[in-house]
């Protein structure tokens, strides 16, 4: 099964998947510098085993003091896994 994009091409799954990879580590890479930035400027301890939960409250109240935009649920998810990965 193929996938007609711009009625031009044909997308296989591997490419779709590529493509999502792709725009997932730019998404990642667009936030990643100033999540790190205010955790270290705040000085935000997490625990290791931190749930996603926990970890949307506490980075929510930092965000609404140092940025004027909200992260969605999507960014966040990807900063929460990110921190796991890091201190894993």
């Amino acid at each position: 099964m193929c996938i007609v994009e711009n009625d031009l091409q044909c997308s296989s799954a591997r490419d779709l998947f590529d493509e999502l990879c792709r725009e997932e580590k730019d998404l990642l890479k667009k936030h990643k510098d100033q999540f790190k930035s205010v955790v270290k400027q705040k000085q935000v301890r997490f625990p290791v085993t931190i749930t996603f939960e926990d970890f949307q409250t506490e980075i929510s109240k930092f965000y609404q003091e140092t940025s004027p935009t909200q992260l969605t649920t999507h960014v966040q998810h990807l900063l929460h896994e990110y921190y796991i990965y890091k201190v894993n």
